[in-house]
C-alpha cells in the first residue's frame, strides 16, 4: 500500500535512532512526500500540548494520557498483550475478507493494531493517531516500528502528516472496496480525541462522496462523453499535451511569478476590475464559467479551461475567446473546440484507449489531479506548471446573497438559488456567518482543502472576497494579494509558445493506429467469445463437484490469460463508457464474499459475474461498431 508522491529525504545522518528511526523511515517510504527532514524539524519543535506518561507494569511500560487531571491508559496496566489480542479478536468475523480496508483510529503502542495485521495480513490498514505527543514517545517502541515497515500499513499522525490521509484514502479506495472498509478505536481515544475522530470522519466521507460522484457521472454521462472524445481526437493528435506544461516555471526567472485562478462565482462582481493590474505580472487562469466576466472588463487571461462536454456555448460568445490558449480534456464539448484557434493543452485519462497509443508511440500522457470541477482541474494544472503562488478569485462554492454565478456567466437573473428545484446545505462562510451550497460544490472545497495541505511549498491566497471558508487559504483582498505577489514583469505568450506535441513520423503511426481499429474490435470480439466459452466449461465442472479437479485448475488459467488479453487491448478502454452501469455492478460485488462460504458458491458467483462482464461486452461491441463513424470519419 504506496501513496505516489515525490521522495525526498535522506536516510544517513539523522537525528531519530534505533526504533524511532526505523518508524520514521517506514513512514516516509509509504507516503513519500513526507520527508525526513520535514519530520526531524517537527520534533525538535514540538511542544508538549497533552500530559503523556509512560507507566511501569510487570509486563513493561504502557503509555498513558493526562487530560483534566485524570488518567487515561492507552492500553491495559495489567496484561497490555493479552488486551490487544482481545481487541483484535474483532476482526475475527465472517464479514471481513482480504479485500477489507481498516481504518484504526489511534496508535497507542502498537501492540493491538500488530494483533490485528497478524490476523488480517492481507488486508490495508490506515492508522489514524490525532496526537502527535502520543506519537513522538511510541515511535520508539518496536511494535510501531514493525507498524512502519509493513507494506500493507500506512501511518498518518496529525500535526505531521495528516494532510496525506485523504490522498491515501484516494489511493486505496474506489468503487469496488469503498463498501469494505471497516472503522475501529482504540481504547479511550474517544474519550480523549472526540472532535479530531469526526475530522477524520468527515474526511473519510468526502472520499466516499467522491467516488459516488464519479460513479454517477460515468453512468449517467459516459457515453456521451466518449462520442466527445470521438470528436477531439483529431484534434489531440495535431495539438500540444499538458505535458508539455509542466515545470515550465522552474527557473530562476519565473519562480517569484505568481498564479490567478479565477472561477465565476458571485464574488467575482465586485473585484473583476482589479485583475487590470495585474496584467503582465501574474499568468491569469480563467476558467470557461469566468469568461465572460473577464472578457467584458477588458481582461484577456493568458490561458482557459474547459472539461465538460455540456458547457453551453454561450459561455464562450466573445470573439477573443478564439484567441486564448486553451487547458482541455478529452471530454471537452467538442463545438467549444472549434470555437477556440489558439494552442489546445490536452490531458488524457488515465484509463482512456488514447493512453494506450499515445504510450505505444514512445510518449507520455497526464491525468490531472481532479475533485470534479473546472477549478479543481485549473488548480492542480497550475501547480504542474511550477507555480508556487495561487492567487483564488471568484471561487465561492457557496451562493453569497443567493446568486449562483457572478452576472455575466449566464445572464443576469439567471441563476437565482430556488429550493423547490434543488436540495442546499450550509456552509461557513469567509466572515464567519453561514452561506448556502450544494453538495458537489462542497465536495470540491474538501478536495481543495485537502489538496492543498498535501504540498508544503505551495501558498494559497483567497482574494475570492465572499462564498464558503476553504481552509488552508490567507483570506486577503484581491488589491493587497496582487500588490504583495505581483511585482515582476512577466510575458505569458513566449511561454506557451510551443511546438505540436506529436512529430509528423508520431501523427502517421497515430493515424495508422486509429484505422486499425475495425481489426482490433473484431479481434476482440473473439477474445471474448472465447472466454465465454470457458466461463461455461467452468459452470459445468462446478455443476459435476469438480471444483477441486486439475481440469479446473487449467480452465481458470485459461479464463485469466484471455482477460490478460482482453484488458491489454486499447479497444476494450474504449468500451467502458458503454458498459458503466453493469461494470459498476459486478466491482460493488466482485470483492464481496464470507470466507466460510463454499467453493460452489464462490465458482458460481465468479462465473455469474465473469459472464454478465462479457455480455455486457458484446453489446458494447455493437454499440462501439455503430459509433465508429464518429471516430473514423476525420481519419478516413
Amino acid at each position: 500500500m504506496r501513496c505516489e508522491y515525490i521522495w525526498s529525504g535522506e536516510k544517513n545522518n539523522m537525528v531519530f535512532h534505533g526504533n524511532a528511526k526505523r518508524t520514521v523511515i517506514g513512514m516516509t517510504d509509504r507516503l513519500t512526500a513526507l520527508s525526513i527532514e520535514k519530520m526531524e524539524k517537527l520534533y525538535s519543535n514540538r511542544t508538549d500540548l497533552y500530559h503523556i506518561i509512560e507507566v511501569d507494569t510487570e509486563q513493561g511500560k504502557v503509555l498513558a494520557a493526562e487530560k483534566n487531571n485524570r488518567l487515561y491508559p492507552l492500553n491495559s496496566f495489567y496484561d497490555a498483550q493479552k488486551a490487544a489480542e482481545e481487541w483484535s479478536e474483532q476482526f475475527e468475523c465472517d464479514d471481513m475478507n482480504d479485500n477489507s480496508v481498516i481504518i484504526v483510529y489511534g496508535l497507542s503502542d502498537g501492540k493491538s493494531i500488530l494483533k490485528l495485521c497478524e490476523k488480517r495480513p492481507a488486508c490495508g490498514v490506515i492508522v489514524y493517531e490525532p496526537c502527535q505527543d502520543i506519537f513522538w514517545k511510541a515511535m520508539e517502541y518496536k511494535e510501531v516500528a514493525e507498524l512502519a515497515e509493513r507494506e500493507n500499513v500506512c501511518l498518518i499522525v496529525k500535526g505531521i502528516c495528516e494532510e496525506y490521509f485523504f490522498h491515501a484514502l484516494q489511493s486505496i479506495l474506489d468503487y469496488s472496496n469503498f463498501q469494505l472498509v471497516v472503522q475501529a478505536v482504540l481504547p479511550n481515544y474517544l474519550q480523549l480525541f472526540r472532535q479530531e475522530y469526526q475530522e477524520m470522519l468527515d474526511i473519510y466521507k468526502s472520499v466516499v462522496e467522491l467516488i459516488i460522484f464519479t460513479r454517477n457521472t460515468m453512468i449517467l454521462r459516459g457515453v456521451e462523453i466518449q462520442h466527445n472524445a470521438y470528436g477531439l481526437t483529431r484534434d489531440m493528435m495535431e495539438s500540444n499535451s499538458i505535458m508539455q506544461l509542466v515545470n515550465i516555471m522552474n527557473t530562476e526567472v519565473m519562480k517569484d511569478i505568481p498564479a490567478i485562478l479565477v472561477a465565476a462565482g458571485p464574488s467575482l462582481d465586485k473585484n473583476v476590475e482589479d485583475l487590470k493590474k495585474a496584467r503582465g505580472k501574474a499568468f491569469l487562469m480563467a476558467v470557461d464559467t469566468s469568461l465572460n466576466t473577464v472578457l467584458e472588463h477588458g481582461i484577456i487571461p493568458d490561458m482557459t479551461m474547459s472539461i465538460d462536454s455540456r458547457k453551453p456555448l454561450n459561455l464562450f460568445k466573445n470573439a477573443q475567446f478564439e484567441n486564448i490558449p486553451i487547458a482541455l480534456s478529452m471530454n471537452s464539448n467538442n463545438e467549444v473546440v472549434k470555437k477556440n484557434h489558439a494552442r489546445h493543452f490536452y490531458e488524457i485519462d488515465e484509463q482512456s484507449y488514447l493512453k494506450r497509443i499515445i504510450e505505444k508511440l514512445g510518449k507520455d500522457t497526464i491525468q490531472l489531479p481532479s475533485g470534479g470541477s473546472v477549478a479543481n482541474n485549473a488548480l492542480s494544472l497550475l501547480y504542474e506548471m511550477g507555480f508556487r503562488t495561487i492567487i483564488l478569485v471568484g471561487q465561492d462554492l457557496a451562493y453569497p446573497g443567493g446568486v449562483e454565478h457572478a452576472e455575466a456567466a449566464y445572464g443576469k437573473g439567471n441563476d437565482k438559488v430556488d429550493t423547490n428545484k434543488k436540495k442546499y446545505i450550509e456552509v461557513e462562510d469567509n466572515f464567519g456567518n453561514m452561506v448556502m451550497t450544494e453538495a458537489n460544490m462542497n465536495i470540491y472545497r474538501k478536495w481543495i482543502e485537502n489538496y492543498i495541505t498535501a504540498y508544503d511549498d505551495l501558498k494559497v491566497i483567497n482574494a475570492t472576497e465572499g462564498g464558503a471558508k476553504i481552509a488552508g487559504t490567507e483570506f486577503i483582498t484581491l488589491s493587497e494579494a496582487i500588490g504583495r505577489y505581483c511585482k515582476k514583469d512577466f510575458d505569458a505568450k513566449k511561454l506557451l509558445d510551443i511546438e505540436p506535441y506529436f512529430t509528423e513520423e508520431e501523427r502517421k503511426q497515430f493515424i495508422c493506429e486509429i484505422r486499425e481499429m475495425p481489426e482490433k474490435i473484431e479481434e476482440l470480439g473473439q477474445l471474448i467469445r472465447e472466454t465465454q466459452k470457458l466461463y461455461r466449461k467452468v459452470d459445468s465442472l462446478n455443476g459435476k463437484g469438480k471444483h477441486n479437479s486439475m481440469q479446473m485448475k487449467k480452465t481458470m488459467d485459461e479464463i485469466a490469460a484471455y482477460n490478460e488479453k482482453i484488458d491489454a487491448s486499447f479497444v476494450s478502454c474504449m468500451m467502458q463508457a458503454y458498459i458503466a452501469q453493469t461494470d459498476y455492478e459486478i466491482q460493488g460485488e466482485l470483492l464481496k464474499y464470507k470466507e466460510n462460504e463454499s467453493a460452489l458458491k464462490l465458482i458460481n458467483d465468479f462465473v455469474e459475474q465473469g459472464q454478465k462482464l462479457l455480455d455486457a461486452y458484446q453489446d458494447a461491441i455493437q454499440q462501439l461498431k455503430e459509433d465508429l463513424p464518429l471516430i473514423m470519419e476525420d481519419f478516413s
